[in-house]
């Protein structure tokens, strides 16, 4: 989503400091308001619309189960997202949002007079030759060899508590576009790091923008540019990509920009479910990057 957006700025469709609202009718005069940076960097204060409190997602394993395929309305998140307040920092600090990478979704689809998938596959997907990269349809369904993810079930102690009882959801249709719609493998997910740092997709002037002018995260774990995020290492080198976080899958994809070495790590269980994860994967990240190539 941030490459697609990027290389609209370079064909001066739009430029980072335009107001949403001048692109894309939007009911919520207050985030009509916001500007193509602040939904990039998630400084918009706009809230996730997965956070609503009727969010399956924020029911139960069972509610969430029982709701994969329901039919996705762009439309209908966003109200949930302007139905819940902003927080009192917005438009300075930095708040993660799907809703943000919605809005861009229909901003880019206007800009661009194609849907959002085409023009990721015509933009991205093609030009690096791509065959293992895509979209699933619009009920949500993806190739046969997927990696399987999984949720833990409800119990007596709570919504997502029963590790013993693993629920598939795999396929579902909360993530569809621009705030995650994607499904690759990960060699391709690795090759599309390595070429955006040799200046495909985006010139190496275009990435320093990106991964310029970065905020830190409301809880410290990482600093956000223009639809990528910072994370450090013991080594203090710094490495750039980003996490995704889907229904009972966990994928890490960074690379540090300067060597042709990248991590991709998967995960097919909810990552919300291990206290310790966000521990591992720095220890992790510093094993790739920090250790003597030779070894």
């Amino acid at each position: 989503t941030g490459v697609v957006v990027l290389q609209l700025l370079r064909e001066r469709k739009l430029r980072l400091d335009d107001l949403i609202g001048r692109h894309v009718r939007i009911a919520n005069k207050s985030a009509a308001r916001s500007t193509i940076r602040q939904l990039l960097q998630h400084t918009s204060g706009i809230p996730d619309y997965m956070a609503h409190p009727t969010s399956p997602v924020q029911l139960s394993a069972a509610a969430l189960f029982s709701d994969l395929r329901r039919t996705r309305d762009p439309d209908a998140l966003l109200r949930l997202a302007f139905a819940m307040d902003k927080p009192n920092d917005f438009g300075t600090k930095h708040h993660y949002s799907n809703s943000n990478y919605v809005l861009l979704g229909r901003l880019i689809e206007k800009i661009d007079n194609q849907s959002f998938a085409d023009s990721v596959r015509t933009r991205v997907i093609k030009p690096l030759g791509l065959t293992r990269t895509g979209f699933p349809d619009v009920r949500g369904r993806l190739r046969e060899d997927a990696v399987r993810g999984y949720i833990p079930a409800d119990s007596a102690a709570g919504p997502y508590t029963n590790f013993a009882q693993l629920l598939d959801v795999t396929e579902h249709t909360n993530f569809l576009g621009a705030d995650g719609g994607l499904y690759a493998s990960i060699d391709e997910v690795a090759r599309l790091l390595s070429e955006l740092s040799k200046g495909q997709l985006l010139s190496l002037g275009e990435l320093a923008r990106m991964t310029g002018g970065m905020v830190e995260d409301h809880d410290g774990f990482y600093r956000y540019g223009l639809g990528i995020a910072a994370f450090p290492t013991t080594c203090r080198k710094i490495v750039y990509g980003h996490e995704g976080r889907d229904l009972g899958i966990f994928t890490v994809a960074v690379s540090d920009f300067k060597s042709d070495r990248q991590l991709v790590l998967v995960l097919n269980r909810s990552a919300d479910s291990f206290t310790d994860l966000d521990r591992a994967v720095s220890a992790i990240r510093d094993a790739v990057f920090c250790n003597n190539a030779s070894k």
